[in-house]
């Protein structure tokens, strides 16, 4: 209900299947901190988030600096680190906000939603249609052989309605497949850090902060945030019957 209406929501689902392929390739460093008890209050507000949107919590860590980190790694496996700040005081909106981007990277291949990935999703989406016997432009990029995901050991066959949505998207944008994949990735992060969150302040905030005169990506959270979908969805997590904090507390 969340990314459902985006464009390229196709992309989600194959992020999803690919996830669990990413933690068992390659090798990595391990976390750098304190392995915080079951009982911490970041850890249950991690637990809280992470079942409402469905992914399983990654043991979560601890250190000094920077202190508002929240970031997950995948390799060489699944870890949550915060930082100082966010793990005293994890339940202001602007610390789950945090969390929220972290956890949803850990649903989708823990790609970052950045223009560098652009190039990498789309050829994420043409070897999929290719395998599942799909055609593609020439001109979508392809996915370098090097790239961890390509040497995943299980993709699951994509149904047919995932084929042919995916087919027309790469048809109707070509190559500039990947800067609107970028877009369905960062708008489906924003959402889903504004739901657990429960206020749109501190995503417009960092919006504000990290991406100056980001007029497409506004208008993308304010349609969302205004929509039936998501006033539903704050009835349901009780958050609407609980009053916004003031501003203060909501920005880091």
């Amino acid at each position: 209900r969340v990314v459902g209406d985006l464009e390229g929501a196709f992309l989600l689902d194959l992020l999803r299947d690919l996830g669990r392929a990413v933690a068992a390739s390659g090798s990595g460093d391990g976390p750098s901190g304190a392995l915080m008890p079951e009982g911490a209050p970041a850890v249950l507000v991690g637990q809280a988030l992470a079942r409402v949107l469905g992914v399983a919590l990654p043991a979560m860590y601890v250190r000094e600096q920077p202190p508002d980190l929240a970031e997950v790694r995948l390799v060489p496996h699944p870890v949550l680190v915060v930082g100082r700040r966010v793990a005293s005081a994890p339940f202001v909106p602007w610390a789950r906000t945090r969390l929220a981007r972290a956890l949803f990277r850990s649903a989708v291949a823990g790609l970052a939603p950045d223009d560098a990935v652009g190039d990498r999703l789309a050829g994420l989406v043409r070897r999929a249609v290719e395998t599942a016997g799909g055609a593609a432009p020439p001109d979508v990029p392809e996915l370098p052989a090097a790239d961890p995901l390509a040497g995943a050991p299980s993709w699951s066959a994509p149904e047919p309605d995932w084929v042919r949505a995916a087919e027309a998207f790469l048809r109707r944008h070509g190559a500039e497949a990947g800067p609107r994949l970028v877009r369905t990735l960062r708008a489906a992060e924003d959402r889903v850090a504004t739901v657990l969150s429960g206020d749109p302040r501190p995503v417009v905030s960092e919006i504000l902060r990290d991406e100056p005169g980001a007029g497409v990506r506004l208008l993308d959270l304010a349609t969302f945030v205004l929509s039936d979908e998501h006033l539903d969805l704050r009835v349901r997590l009780g958050y609407a019957r609980t009053l916004l904090r003031p501003a203060k507390e909501v920005a880091s």
